[in-house]
């Protein structure tokens, strides 16, 4: 069987149902007040933790880059997932409120499912979504980012 790791990016503590292929990884831990105990850092052996203001959860894809193993490698922020059953989104794009077993029983999040799903692709991706702004304007109208 492959070895598949999904690393979700988190900034906050979560407490993620436990699934044979999440990895929970802290994102900007290197700038964290707080480490959390329940995840793995991405400030850890080759890593730009400390450029997560720049760079947001990139930094957990580098991370993972530089120091994981896997043969197939899945990224997920911690409040949106991609949905492996078709029948409920029609986008395959999730955003979640809550982060539970029904939720991911619903988006199809069993091994059986996912691991042969993910075999039959070279790269997986959400559909593209249509909007009256640029990346840009999003990016720069968010008071948070610089």
């Amino acid at each position: 069987m492959p070895d598949v790791k999904i690393y979700i990016a988190c900034h906050k503590q979560m407490n993620l149902p436990k699934y044979d292929l999440f990895y929970p990884v802290q994102a900007g831990a290197a700038l964290a007040k707080e480490y959390f105990s329940n995840m793995l850092h991405d400030d850890t052996e080759n890593h730009i933790s400390e450029k997560n203001d720049s760079y947001c959860e990139l930094t957990v894809q580098y991370w993972a880059w530089k120091n994981q193993t896997a043969d197939y490698y899945g990224f997920f922020h911690y409040r949106r997932i991609l949905s492996f059953n078709e029948k409920q989104a029609a986008d395959y794009k999730v955003y979640l409120k809550t982060f539970n077993d029904t939720i991911l029983k619903k988006h199809g999040y069993t091994a059986h499912n996912v691991i042969p799903f993910v075999k039959q692709y070279d790269l997986l991706l959400p559909r593209g979504e249509i909007t009256t702004e640029t990346v840009y304007q999003k990016y720069a109208g968010a008071e948070h980012h610089y």
